[in-house]
């Protein structure tokens, strides 16, 4: 039986005419793109489209990705660089078949690699572009995870049962894997564009969320309870906090610097509950220049509302809203459209996290006594105009 190549099975189920396909080919040659990219970039068919036709002409299955949870050690089968450079996700294993999510089910030279570094049969599966870019995220930030969990269970004599917190705290060489699986942590957070991380003890487990547009999502990571002391310490030498202290809230702040070089402010507090502290790691992004009305979500309907309240020139504006909705970024958007060099202007914050050139921000501090209400009553003797 002849196989059809991808324009003909196109061609053939009407979804393309003969004159798109030899254009997009013309096209292609050179590109070092596959015809189906080619095809979509011009606009001649749907990614949609794509995967039915596909679908239909090899009889293959379609994965949602988004709706599933792909276990961590499905990353050990396939490469990272393989994965990544052949745009492929390894799914699930059944005996010594491999299921493999591609957006490209004819790019046979992937699934022979695939096959060559599994040592396993391979199935693929069709799925969209954009599934295949997050799901790649995920796996391989979740792999680190599973990696350092893995040293951690092999170097348990060291660093995981009765050795006393501050021993652990200073001892980095034995404390590494910890710090690997924390850092992989914030960095598939700070990947995800997340605003807190949810690291909650649980009666057989450490459970691990981020929230994400406002809504948390669970990642997959496994880490058993006899590793929880020693993820919970780690963050507490992060945020300069007592890491023997136990029974009471606590607050830290910390640097964090991701694997791409960019610096970001995490602000953590730990609450007791009854199976251990509960850790709450606000990420605070440095990126200023993002503080306009666009990037915020401003509608130009919206913008009118926007420039008649900033004109006040007295009262006080109230931002409220739920978590993660972006107060904090509406405000430091008026506090940058409003300084000016002819205003003096202050702000109280707890803690500054963006830091703005102009404006007078005062950090609180409760320990020493500076509260939002002495502070305010200091402030009001600076001859502030905001």
């Amino acid at each position: 039986m002849k196989i059809l190549r991808l324009g003909e099975m196109l061609v053939q189920n009407d979804v393309l005419t003969q004159e798109e396909l030899d254009d997009a080919l013309s096209k292609q040659r050179g590109s070092g793109k596959r015809l189906g990219t080619v095809l979509i970039d011009e606009g001649y068919i749907t990614e949609k489209q794509l995967i039915t036709t596909l679908k239909t002409q090899l009889g293959i299955d379609e994965v949602d990705l988004n709706e599933m949870t792909i276990p961590p050690e499905m990353a050990t089968y396939i490469p990272k660089s393989v994965a990544v450079n052949n745009r492929i996700v390894p799914v699930k294993l059944e005996g010594d078949r491999l299921f493999i999510a591609m957006e490209d089910p004819l790019n046979f030279r992937a699934i022979e690699e695939a096959k060559e570094v599994s040592r396993k049969k391979i199935t693929p599966m069709i799925t969209y572009s954009a599934m295949i870019t997050r799901a790649l995220s995920v796996v391989y930030e979740n792999e680190g995870a599973a990696n350092a969990i893995k040293e951690m269970r092999e170097e348990r004599g060291l660093t995981i049962g009765e050795m006393a917190a501050e021993q652990e705290a200073q001892d980095e060489k034995a404390a590494a894997p910890t710090v690997k699986l924390v850092n992989s942590i914030l960095e598939r957070a700070i990947t995800d564009k997340a605003s807190d991380i949810h690291i909650e003890p649980t009666n057989g487990k450490m459970r691990i969320r981020i929230r994400v547009d406002g809504r948390l999502v669970e990642i997959p990571i496994d880490i058993p309870k006899e590793f929880q002391s020693n993820v919970i310490s780690r963050i507490k030498v992060m945020g300069d906090m007592n890491i023997t202290e136990r029974r009471i809230p606590q607050d830290g702040r910390a640097l964090f610097h991701t694997k791409t070089g960019e610096d970001i402010d995490l602000r953590i507090n730990t609450l007791p509950t009854i199976y251990g502290e509960k850790i709450v790691i606000r990420i605070l992004w440095r990126d200023a220049t993002q503080l306009n009305r666009r990037a915020i979500g401003i509608t130009e309907k919206d913008n009118a509302k926007f420039d008649r309240v900033l004109k006040n020139s007295s009262g006080m504006i109230l931002v409220v809203g739920p978590t993660g909705s972006g107060k904090t970024s509406t405000l430091y958007t008026m506090i940058k459209e409003l300084n000016k060099t002819e205003i003096n202007m202050i702000s109280l914050e707890d803690p500054v996290e963006f830091q703005i050139e102009g404006v007078t921000q005062v950090p609180i501090n409760e320990k020493v006594g500076l509260t939002f209400a002495s502070a305010l009553r200091s402030c009001l003797r600076q001859d502030p105009d905001v």
